[in-house]
């Protein structure tokens, strides 16, 4: 149901616009928050499903994964 070997954007349908999302896990319970364009908050999914909890933590270490740690504020963009 949830493939972490593919990128967020590849889980949203056609007729689904997501701008960002959120995710948080916190012991055995996850978050999922999307935002529009606009950033207005616009869905939020909170569960205790073992199989999601995987997605994401999966999800969150390709992410970190992926991440470059900044020493300096004016290394940002």
């Amino acid at each position: 149901m949830f493939a972490a070997d593919r990128p967020p954007s590849a889980h949203a349908t056609p007729d689904i616009q997501v701008g960002s999302f959120g995710l948080t896990l916190l012991d055995e319970r996850v978050f999922v928050g999307t935002h529009d364009e606009n950033g207005q908050f616009s869905a939020c999914l909170e569960s205790t499903d073992s199989t999601l909890y995987a997605w994401a933590m999966n999800l969150y270490a390709e992410y970190r994964a992926a991440a470059q740690q900044i020493e300096d504020v004016s290394d940002l963009p």
